[in-house]
């Protein structure tokens, strides 16, 4: 394998720390999601629901937290992110590359201008179906990358590509993927995501991974997310998400 040593993505502004594990979970149909969207079981579970708090932190150094519930359908590619703060409930969803407002409005409380993004809402989808353990089934490329001492894979999912089904499913419209696996367990444990309009791009690393009998499988429980400069050089943390109470239905 050709191996390519890129600039570490090194620039942190918070102190998180890395673990990582393994997993990997399949899905068949079922359970019908919101919006009428149908087929959400798998063979050794169904939809994935989480209670989490996100932190999100300000530019004036303060942070707010949010609890909130998010609801994984990795058959649909769907996630629904619901909660209640100060300005009412809501509740948003996700499915392919469609994401509206079920309930309530995009501007709530302190999370309005923030949390309703749909780069944000893909890289929570796509970071828990990936990161626990869909890696098994998706094709990786022959060349390494280097990020933070670590070697891996890289995988890109964009529009007008060939690739495999398994990797068609990741697939939306208007944004390019890229999904790292680790070079030694496979675990897809970062996904970048490029608004192809905008050419936002954010950053999703996964960590903490643990086991939930439900798919007899692991899967993070925490995911930070970084706003990523123009050259991928540098990023800077602006969400976190801690998930607890993690149950199947």
């Amino acid at each position: 394998m050709k191996k390519s040593d890129v600039l570490c993505w090194l620039v942190l502004v918070l102190p998180w720390t890395t673990l990582s594990g393994c997993g990997g979970f399949y899905i068949d149909g079922g359970d019908e999601g919101p919006a009428g969207v149908s087929g959400v079981e798998d063979e050794v579970g169904r939809s994935i629901v989480a209670d989490c708090v996100v932190t999100f932190y300000k530019a004036d150094g303060s942070i707010y937290l949010s609890e909130q519930k998010h609801t994984i359908y990795p058959q649909s590619q769907g996630l629904e992110i619901s909660g209640t703060e100060p300005g009412g409930q809501f509740t948003w969803t996700l499915f392919g590359g469609d994401f509206r407002i079920v309930e309530g409005t995009a501007n709530v409380g302190e999370l309005s201008g923030v949390m309703y993004d749909r780069k944000i809402a893909k890289l929570i989808l796509t970071s828990i179906v990936a990161g626990s353990g869909m890696s098994a089934q998706l094709s990786v490329s022959s060349e390494l990358v280097k990020i933070q001492g670590r070697w891996y894979n890289v995988i890109e999912v964009a529009p007008g590509t060939t690739y495999a089904k398994t990797l068609k499913s990741f697939e939306v419209p208007w944004a390019k993927l890229t999904l790292y696996g680790d070079g030694s367990s496979g675990v897809i444990d970062r996904v970048v995501i490029e608004d192809l309009a905008s050419g936002e791009t954010l950053m999703a690393h996964s960590y903490n991974f643990r086991w939930l009998d439900g798919i007899g499988r692991t899967i993070p429980m925490k995911i930070d997310i970084f706003k990523m400069d123009t050259d991928q050089a540098e990023q800077q943390g602006f969400l976190s998400i801690a998930y607890h109470a993690v149950r199947t239905q």
